[in-house]
């Protein structure tokens, strides 16, 4: 069964001056489900999350950075075959603050054969477009990203992405398989402050 994206949604302000929240969350019911989110810890610029769990199963951090010089921080993390409809995502923070984003589920990736890639990429810029190149680890390989402005300007999908959802960091992907391997490139444009790109390959 080839990668499907299923359906999107946002996580609102699920930690709100506090070092704890949740939020429920609908990942649907389609065969093989992989979820992804993107989210931000707004607290003092550092990684403050400890754990993200959805139904009590813990996610797996990709990659997260520091968003220039604010105090931002932004992360990308997923899980496979989480459980099906309506359950509770909790996150967990080593400092009160804030924390929001949103979420992107696809369909096709069997926990026992899904491999997420270890490529990854980000970067700063001060305004415009920013394109960032990666490098997929197998044919076929999909494409996802997050990225958040500084600022509340809208996140613009560029070249190579579709933005699925947006709350305060936008979710996006390669809407679509990259074959054969190589370098692809996502874009992100219409930013007006510096913002982030992170993205994974799986297949």
């Amino acid at each position: 069964m080839a990668i499907a994206y299923s359906t999107s949604g946002q996580l609102g302000n699920i930690v709100n001056n506090s070092t704890s929240g949740s939020a429920s969350i609908d990942v649907g019911s389609a065969t093989d489900r992989m979820l992804w989110i993107g989210i931000v810890a707004d607290v003092d610029g550092t990684d403050r999350f400890t754990s993200i769990t959805y139904n009590g199963a813990s996610m797996t951090k990709l990659i997260g950075r520091r968003l220039s010089t604010s105090m931002q921080y932004i992360t990308l993390w997923y899980l496979l075959n989480p459980t099906s409809g309506s359950n509770t995502l909790s996150v967990t923070m080593s400092m009160s603050g804030y924390a929001y984003g949103c979420f992107d589920v696809f369909s096709g990736c069997p926990a026992a054969s899904t491999t997420v890639g270890s490529n990854t990429a980000s970067a700063d810029v001060a305004s415009g477009t920013l394109s960032l190149s990666l490098t997929t680890q197998g044919d076929n390989a999909w494409l996802v990203s997050t990225v958040r402005s500084v600022d509340t300007g809208d996140h613009a999908a560029g070249t190579g992405t579709t933005e699925r959802n947006q709350f305060g960091a936008s979710i996006g992907d390669s809407n679509g398989a990259k074959s054969p391997t190589g370098t692809y490139s996502m874009d992100w444009a219409s930013i007006p402050s510096s913002y982030r790109i992170e993205y994974r390959d799986w297949e």
